[in-house]
């Protein structure tokens, strides 16, 4: 079948070149005055004659709609006789448009549709205007949508590039630590020159037969998704959640807990359609005894506490309850996010390295793909977020000294130093003058303490912790590679990893069994140490600094496949299950032109 071009001249490429050269700028001449802004001001490049036309183009099937990446794809139509990349040669989107389609989806799906984030607002006209009927398939409106599908495909290549979507996971939380030095991460990310690589796939794409195009595009297309194992877990999930969004969600009424073998008839036929959506209760199930909350629910409602973090008792209370009422709607902007959030990872996390999912107060230490160590951890609170981060453990401190940070020193000690004199003494604290080595001590009787009881912010020295048992960092500190002074440690309050809700420190993440950790660590070369040589170092309570390098990962997936094969969901205690808002938005963009991404 032949396919439609734009113009009837065959052959004749410069003279195409020149006709549509013209009617773009009699076109431009004609259109409204609101309609002139085709490229957007962040290209920053002059709009070329040669791109104008796609605007144009663009209008005249699709209104309201502009190129914002016209420079970057007009030469693979403008050098090869304006060919269409993802139309076949019926004139209708080909495998490789679908493909490109699907993952706009995925982006698309995290926010509303009918109130989307800004950023989100040409994904959502996209699956709007690629629905649209053609009734007339003119020339001019075929060569339209195959543009619409290009700049859709530029747009994700820049929004990915650019790390756009995974920079809405910053946040101010915690400022540099002025004394930190700088940051020694090993995770920074290189600049890569999007534009000419999508210039180039798009040419390629233009010259290719057919087939071969569409598994070009589609090859492209697959290697703009993130590289981790999740990706396909994830997707299932997401569409299965937006099916189960064409059907009301059904809720438990508010009414007091529900225990096994209890009765209530109005909560029953409620419980077991959710129970049957979550896909934890057989489709055929029937109860022997209507409204009696027999053993099989409860064996399905225990399984849906297991793969919600929850205490695993099969009473249905009121956080059983919420989390049995949690909508689709929900559930699918949670899972949208979490598969933004899995750019944040790297292609190879390394053959060792160390994994904390802070949405589930876990750290895994994985050596050759498989985790050898597991433990609870303790992270920010929802006012101190442990940032997401990729991280290098540079050095394990063993007996380390406590650098209290100002904000605590001036917040929590001075207070108790005016009640108790003895109370740095009893803590094994030192006051600090300046950071040089060795540390010049000022004994607390040469410091007035009233000249700073207005203003304890002006209070010059700093306080430091000795080693030993009152040591907030217990005995090891695993020093990692940011200039935010955030860590992880040991600590002496064991009790409190007891608790399901562990997110209350200032933003560091203390470690269950930190010297479990250590021992596996340093067995290994260069250090090549047993445990009898570590406990000998912590006994003499001299600080130690032994150098090490090991990739860590500090994530936050409120979402994921367990080793079973079953998908954990998690409560999104830091409140990123969402994109920024316009004052936060303002951050980012101070941000990215600080880094020149």
């Amino acid at each position: 079948m032949t396919r439609f071009h734009l113009f009837t001249t065959s052959g004749n490429r410069p003279l195409n070149r020149i006709i549509l050269l013209l009617a773009s700028l009699l076109s431009l001449l004609l259109a409204q005055t609101v309609k002139a802004n085709l490229i957007s001001p962040e290209q920053h490049q002059t709009t070329s004659i040669e791109s104008a036309w796609i605007g144009v183009t663009l209008l005249s099937r699709f209104d309201n709609t502009k190129a914002d990446f016209a420079p970057q794809i007009a030469p693979a139509y403008l050098d090869n006789d304006f060919k269409h990349i993802w139309l076949n040669a019926a004139g209708e989107p080909g495998a490789a448009a679908k493909e490109l389609t699907r993952l706009v989806k995925v982006f698309a799906a995290m926010d509303l549709p009918r109130q989307p984030h800004p950023w989100l607002q040409p994904y959502q006209n996209f699956l709007t205007l690629q629905q649209q009927p053609l009734e007339l398939p003119l020339p001019r409106y075929l060569l339209a949508t195959d543009l619409l599908y290009s700049e859709m495909y530029a747009r994700l290549r820049h929004d990915i590039a650019t790390q756009r979507f995974i920079q809405a996971d910053e946040d101010d939380d915690h400022q540099e630590y002025r004394y930190g030095g700088t940051a020694l991460s090993g995770f920074r990310p290189t600049a890569k020159p999007w534009m000419a690589d999508l210039e180039l796939e798009l040419k390629t794409a233009s010259t290719l037969p057919d087939d071969q195009r569409e598994n070009y595009l589609q090859r492209q297309i697959k290697m703009l998704y993130p590289k981790n194992d999740q990706v396909p877990v994830i997707l299932e999930a997401l569409n299965y959640w937006q099916q189960q969004q064409r059907s009301p969600w059904p809720e438990l009424s508010f009414d007091k807990h529900l225990a096994p073998g209890m009765i209530r008839e109005s909560w029953m036929p409620v419980l077991i359609e959710q129970l049957q959506r979550l896909r934890v209760l057989p489709e055929d199930y029937s109860p022997v005894i209507p409204g009696r909350y027999d053993d099989k629910l409860v064996e399905a409602v225990k399984k849906v506490q297991a793969r919600h973090g929850q205490t695993i008792d099969g009473i249905i209370g009121l956080q059983t309850r919420r989390v049995l009422n949690l909508p689709p709607e929900k559930r699918v902007l949670r899972l949208a996010h979490n598969f933004r959030r899995l750019y944040h990872l790297p292609e190879h996390l390394g053959d060792r390295h160390i994994m904390i999912n802070m949405a589930d107060y876990k750290l895994e230490l994985v050596e050759k793909d498989k985790p050898t160590m597991g433990m609870r951890v303790i992270i920010g609170s929802p006012e101190h977020r442990t940032p997401i981060m990729k991280q290098i453990l540079t050095s394990v401190i063993l007996s380390p000294r406590w650098n209290i940070p100002q904000s605590i020193g001036v917040k929590s000690i001075l207070p108790r130093i005016r009640k108790n004199p003895d109370y740095l003494k009893s803590r094994e604290m030192q006051i600090i003058d300046g950071w040089s080595s060795p540390a010049k001590e000022v004994p607390l009787e040469k410091i007035n303490l009233n000249d700073f009881a207005n203003n304890p912010e002006k209070f010059p020295y700093r306080f430091v912790q000795l080693p030993g048992e009152y040591n907030q960092l217990g005995y090891v500190k695993f020093r990692l590679s940011n200039n935010k002074a955030i860590y992880m440690h040991d600590t002496p309050a064991k009790h409190l990893f007891n608790r399901r809700e562990r997110a209350m420190s200032n933003g560091c993440v203390r470690l269950e069994d930190a010297l479990s950790l250590v021992d596996r660590l340093l067995a290994q070369e260069p250090w090549g140490w047993n445990k009898r040589r570590v406990q000998d170092v912590l006994r003499s309570k001299e600080e130690r600094y032994l150098k090490i390098k090991l990739p860590v990962y500090l994530m936050y997936w409120t979402v994921w496949q367990d080793k079973d094969g079953h998908i954990q969901w998690r409560d999104d205690i830091y409140n990123k299950d969402r994109l920024p808002g316009p004052e936060e938005v303002k951050k980012l963009l101070i941000a990215a032109k600080k880094k020149n991404l």
